[in-house]
């Protein structure tokens, strides 16, 4: 693991400093919010505020691009001991672990994005100690296991506002796969993670309420994202040309919904949620093919915009690296599900953030960005998939389950591959 954590600092350090990548879009966002809690200005609402505070801390001490590509390169060396010591709590083997550790620190988009003030620089090792801290397990009784996972929960949800809905995923393992659904044994856990997470965020939900006089748990983005990813022109990613054509309230209403509000920014929020209901209440087929095709592209292999703005790499050689890439890291994931199957508590907790991201991405819109949270928890799967493999003359012997099963996955990943390319011949005719 030693060497793990070495290289992949190095080569994160390497490239950041090579690609030498301005900030665009978001995380030139996020850096101007950094510089803006600098100088003493509020927050806007409809960015989480834990990355750009997180910024802020360390852009006093050197104002600079170096600063954050050091630190990137910093939490990109904890995600890689921290996938591999979660790969030990699954499978309690150093080769698959340090295999774990290897594809964490060579995975190319964790490299390019570590030349980028991207949220999923800071969020990725939180993720990965929440899980870490739910796998070792000890006793179920055990409070300060539930509350370390609550507080850490807690940074997350302020670090990406998108995931506060895991919550409930992880109170319902605790239920069903911690105590057996048993609801007596499982209020205490239960109870200490809500209201250590709790105690965490509700500290920024109070200063909204008091200074918007609104109920914002962390941002005003459900709105955008809903409707960006449901309205009339919908294809399953990002609609910005859509929106950007839409009219929204440009002044504050005194009065919505019973609440008075400050900003126009709180009016806006409600006003794409009810656009985006309104069109998915209307158009329920339209909904349902959409979900279809959030469903295949959250498995797909589409080359993420953010390499397109870095000069390091050939555009063509990009698109090779990140679809190569993509392909090996979803198959082997999957294979390794396979091969684990049935799975232990630990494992299910492991899993908790990917249901719940490929929910998030069937009820919203697909991002290839989102996904990216997700390698680090993948990688002990793929690590175990591909130990198997390597051990085994006929590897298929290593699945316990119908071969059928393999074959229809296998199946449904080449369509669905091949679907992703053909809506992507005009974007990919340009990149060569």
């Amino acid at each position: 693991m030693p060497w793990a954590i070495l290289v992949g600092t190095a080569i994160r350090l390497l490239y950041a400093f090579v690609a030498q990548v301005e900030p665009w879009s978001d995380f030139e966002s996020y850096l101007s919010t950094a510089h803006r809690i600098n100088d003493g200005l509020s927050l806007q609402l409809r960015q989480s505020p834990g990355y750009p505070i997180f910024l802020s801390i360390f852009l006093r001490l050197y104002d600079g691009l170096v600063t954050i590509w050091l630190l990137n390169a910093v939490l990109g060396a904890m995600g890689v001991g921290l996938t591999y010591l979660i790969t030990h709590e699954l499978w309690q083997d150093q080769g698959i672990s340090a295999i774990s550790a290897w594809i964490v620190a060579l995975y190319p988009d964790l490299i390019v994005y570590a030349g980028i003030p991207a949220s999923e620089n800071l969020i990725i090792p939180l993720v990965l100690g929440i899980v870490l801290i739910l796998v070792r397990g000890g006793s179920r009784d055990d409070k300060a296991r539930w509350v370390s996972a609550g507080l850490l929960l807690g940074c997350a949800f302020l670090v990406r506002g998108m995931l506060l809905g895991v919550l409930a995923l992880f109170l319902i393992w605790i239920w069903q796969d911690v105590h057996e659904r048993r609801w007596r044994v499982s209020l205490m856990p239960c109870a200490l993670l809500v209201l250590s997470t709790v105690l965490v965020v509700s500290p920024w939900t109070l200063r909204n309420w008091r200074v918007y006089h609104a109920f914002i748990p962390v941002t005003t983005q459900l709105g955008l994202g809903l409707w960006g990813g449901n309205n009339p022109e919908a294809d399953g990613e990002w609609a910005e040309e859509y929106l950007r054509r839409q009219e929204v309230p440009t002044s504050f209403n005194s009065s919505v919904h019973g609440l008075t509000t400050r900003t126009v920014e709180v009016d806006q929020d409600w006003f794409r949620t009810r656009q985006a209901l309104k069109f998915i209440g209307e158009n329920p087929k339209a909904v349902l093919a959409l979900m279809v095709k959030k469903f295949g592209l959250f498995w797909g292999i589409k080359m993420d915009g953010v390499y397109r703005w870095s000069g390091a790499l050939d555009l063509r050689l990009s698109l090779l690296v990140s679809t190569i890439g993509h392909a090996g890291m979803i198959s082997l994931f999957l294979a390794g599900l396979l091969m684990t199957y049935p799975w232990s508590v630990e494992v299910r907790a492991v899993l908790v953030f990917t249901v719940y991201m490929l929910v998030l991405t069937v009820v919203f819109y697909f991002l290839t960005r989102y996904r990216l949270l997700l390698y680090p928890l993948w990688a002990p799967f793929v690590a175990y998939a591909t130990s198997q493999m390597m051990s085994r003359t006929r590897w298929w012997e290593a699945f316990p389950v119908s071969p059928k099963v393999v074959a229809l996955l296998g199946v449904f990943l080449v369509a669905d591959w091949f679907w992703i390319v053909w809506r992507n011949l005009e974007k990919i005719g340009i990149a060569l």
